[in-house]
């Protein structure tokens, strides 16, 4: 499957009446709307060739009816070596930070293997609830080909109330033309978005002066290694943010309209830190 599912039902044998559709996410924006009639959506990164069968989808649409939960994802493999791991879910901070639950390359002996509740899956492959997916939506300022596009969703269907998790009972092989590195899964631009737009207000003036504490103090490191460039992404970052008022507004009017769970509770899902996930991630999260 090079990006997308072309069937309109991916599942004809099962016995309820919802039908699995496919759409391709590339990196200009969004998918198109979800059609009528589909209860779940497949949702595969275009710029990927993602290989994953029939079986694999069924597991996913039972994954997300024995649990409930809004958003499901496959464990993630190597398509030129399926015995190394991709991607099983992501670690996400308060502040935004995004690294891997598990090492890319890792060898896969099953030890992650099981179904598990985690704040973020991989963009590559993942099964969105049809209203899950209409009622919160995509963030527009993002490339729906980069990796906090996903996150985004992920955040925000959390505060719609969803569940988040990723299962082994499916497997998807993937292989990307540029693999993107665990460090630069999301970029100091696409932090403060996720930020300004997934907390409500009251959070909102609890985390930003956090993150922008902790950018001054990474910008003063930076400053010391002579690296100027790092010093100074962090006033880009703000200043592109700032200027989006329209889309920033929209996307926090749908947060806004969906929400059913308070940001406190959507926190302890969160690794610890500011603006590093990377080590959160390797000691492991509440529930993982």
């Amino acid at each position: 499957m090079n990006g997308t599912v072309v069937a309109p039902s991916l599942v004809p044998d099962d016995p309820a009446p919802p039908v699995v559709a496919a759409l391709p996410v590339r990196g200009g924006g969004a998918p198109p709307a979800p059609p009528d009639g589909v209860d779940h959506l497949l949702l595969c990164d275009g710029s990927a060739t993602v290989d994953l069968d029939l079986a694999a989808v069924q597991a996913l649409l039972d994954v997300a009816r024995a649990t409930g939960a809004g958003i499901v994802g496959p464990k993630l493999v190597d398509a030129d070596d399926r015995r190394r791991l991709v991607g099983m879910g992501y670690a996400v901070t308060r502040g935004g930070a995004v690294a891997h639950l598990v090492e890319p390359g890792e060898l896969d002996q099953g030890q992650h293997d099981g179904t598990r509740d985690v704040f973020a899956v991989p963009g590559e492959c993942l099964l969105v609830r049809a209203d899950l997916l209409r009622s919160v939506g995509f963030d527009p300022a993002l490339s729906a080909g980069r990796p906090a596009a996903v996150v985004s969703l992920c955040w925000r269907a959390r505060t719609a109330g969803a569940a988040v998790v990723v299962t082994s009972d499916a497997v998807a092989a993937v292989r990307r033309p540029d693999t993107v590195r665990p460090t630069d899964l999301v970029t100091p631009t696409e932090q403060v978005r996720l930020v300004v737009t997934c907390y409500g207000l009251g959070h909102r003036w609890r985390v930003v002066p956090q993150v922008v504490a902790a950018q001054v103090w990474g910008a003063a490191r930076a400053l010391v290694r002579a690296r100027p460039a790092a010093a100074v992404a962090p006033v880009g970052a703000w200043a592109v943010n700032l200027a989006r008022v329209r889309s920033r507004w929209a996307v926090r009017g749908r947060v806004r309209r969906a929400r059913r769970t308070p940001d406190r509770t959507v926190r302890r899902r969160q690794a610890p830190g500011v603006l590093q996930a990377r080590l959160a991630a390797r000691r492991g999260l509440p529930g993982a």
